[in-house]
């Protein structure tokens, strides 16, 4: 858990017990609002159980804070209720041939019907309707691949585009 995730939660929490305006409440409920509260205090709680200083409170650091007087066998013991997976291998990215590259760009050029340099969102549905996908799932695509959010797709982000089809990978 990093500090922000902590001091979020913490917020959460408190605006959760904290009396609604006309809600009935007891004094007592009322005054708990008007203190300190934790999330004041989470950066120090927080820097606190982080033991090992690198921004992140692991569950071994948690169990050591909760159970000070645990023997080593014990810790482990604890560590193995929790099922750590390995960091899964990145994906190598896939690089595409210049051929396919020059083909994309003709593709791009086909589709560009004003010849602006760029696809609208209506181009795009022209140029796939015949493919089977609906027009809304188009739009998403289209949504997913306007990179910059300029309204309209570049060669550059159409050739993401088509990479990530797979149809063009060597």
């Amino acid at each position: 858990m990093k500090l922000s995730e902590f001091t979020d939660e913490l917020k959460k929490k408190k605006q959760r017990a904290a009396p609604k305006p006309g809600e009935k409440s007891t004094l007592q409920e009322r005054n708990a609002s008007l203190g300190t509260s934790i999330v004041d205090l989470s950066e120090g709680v927080f820097h606190e159980m982080d033991k090992d200083g690198d921004g992140e409170v692991t569950f071994e650091e948690l169990c050591k804070l909760f159970f000070k007087h645990a023997s080593a066998a014990e810790l482990q013991t604890m560590l193995s209720w929790i099922e750590v997976e390995p960091e899964p291998e990145p994906e190598p990215e896939p690089t595409l041939s210049d051929e396919s590259i020059a083909q994309i760009h003709k593709i791009f050029k086909l589709y560009d019907k004003d010849k602006s340099g760029t696809l609208t969102k209506s181009e795009l549905v022209v140029a796939l309707k015949n493919t089977g996908m609906e027009k809304d799932e188009i739009a998403i695509l289209f949504k997913d691949y306007d990179l910059d959010s300029s309204g309209t797709i570049d060669k550059e982000e159409f050739l993401k585009l088509m990479d990530s089809t797979g149809a063009f990978a060597d």
